[in-house]
């Protein structure tokens, strides 16, 4: 007993030093073993200084710091080319460039560059998220909206920019969610938050009905080389929509979000990369569009990573963010 009464004293001075909050301490049992066994997992988790987090069981969560490096790369990649291409990106706002002064281009490119890079380094990555989400949801409301509204609101595929800004700012809003600290604060926008999911399955349904209303340009994008390609569209319409109604009716949506990141994988390694490499700046702008891709696989494993199971009083143990 003593010595279980020991080490928990121990941990409560590395807790303090490692700012890891009181609520971990509900977790420490007098029996040495228990005790000594949490203690090594701190400082494992310490000492490698790579994961966001580990889960109560001492796994770590593998999926969600790699998720969070896409996004962070793609919305990083979007910014860079607001510096090569002038104007802003039609999934940004949908103007031509000659409507857009070039000094504000190149500040949008900035930010979210600016906001990419710190996700993807993984520096304050929740309150530039939060920022981030901000500013691609003024985008949306003050730009895409009216745009596609006076403008034929009626034709899904006009919407297809619209509704890739709605599913990044989205995956935004979702990585902008505190991880549940040991003091349980911060609950009033981790709840705001929690809704961005919602908007990136609205992009994945909307994007699987596509591939039946517009069959045939669909499968126009699949390389000539892979044998049925009407039927690889519509199985991949299937993927996406039931990828999105799990996220819906929280039904199995780790496991059916890893499939769906492998998946989009696949098409940036198959479809966009290939035209990236052939024309990176050419029509539809294909370096964009890979981009695109990669952040959305990256929202698809963070957000598997967040229906992982929980300790019992809803929280995880975090460890400290790298050096």
């Amino acid at each position: 007993m003593n010595t279980g009464l020991a080490l928990t004293n121990a941990y409560q001075r590395l807790d303090r030093s490692f700012g890891m909050g009181q609520r971990a301490l509900g977790l420490i049992d007098t029996k040495p073993d228990d005790t000594i066994s949490l203690l090594c997992r701190v400082l494992k988790t310490k000492a490698a200084g790579i994961m966001d987090y580990v889960n109560v069981d001492g796994q770590t969560a593998l999926f969600y710091p790699i998720g969070r490096r896409f996004f962070g790369l793609g919305i990083a990649g979007i910014g860079i080319i607001h510096f090569v291409v002038p104007g802003l990106q039609p999934v940004i706002v949908p103007l031509p460039p000659e409507a857009v002064w070039s000094g504000f281009g190149y500040a949008v490119g900035a930010v979210l560059t600016g906001a990419g890079v710190a996700i993807l380094l993984n520096w304050k990555p929740q309150t530039s998220a939060r920022l981030l989400g901000v500013l691609l949801l003024l985008f949306l409301v003050f730009g895409h909206l009216p745009n596609r509204l006076a403008h034929h609101p009626e034709i899904l595929g006009y919407w297809t920019d619209a509704i890739k800004l709605v599913a990044l700012t989205g995956g935004a809003f979702a990585l902008s969610a505190p991880k549940p600290d040991l003091a349980g604060t911060s609950a009033k926008w981790s709840h705001f938050a929690s809704y961005g999911k919602y908007l990136y399955a609205l992009m994945l349904i909307l994007f699987g009905i596509d591939h039946f209303i517009y069959a045939d340009l669909v499968k126009s994008m699949v390389p000539t080389w892979i044998p049925a390609p009407l039927f690889w569209t519509y199985l991949t319409g299937l993927a996406l929509i039931g990828s999105g109604l799990s996220i819906v009716i929280n039904f199995n949506v780790s496991f059916i979000l890893r499939l769906l990141a492998i998946m989009l994988l696949l098409w940036l390694v198959l479809l966009h990369l290939p035209s990236t490499i052939n024309a990176p700046l050419g029509n539809g702008n294909p370096a964009i569009s890979s981009l695109e891709c990669l952040a959305f696989s990256g929202i698809a494993l963070f957000l598997s990573d967040s229906h992982e199971p929980r300790h019992p009083t809803g929280s995880r143990l975090k460890s400290p963010k790298p050096a």
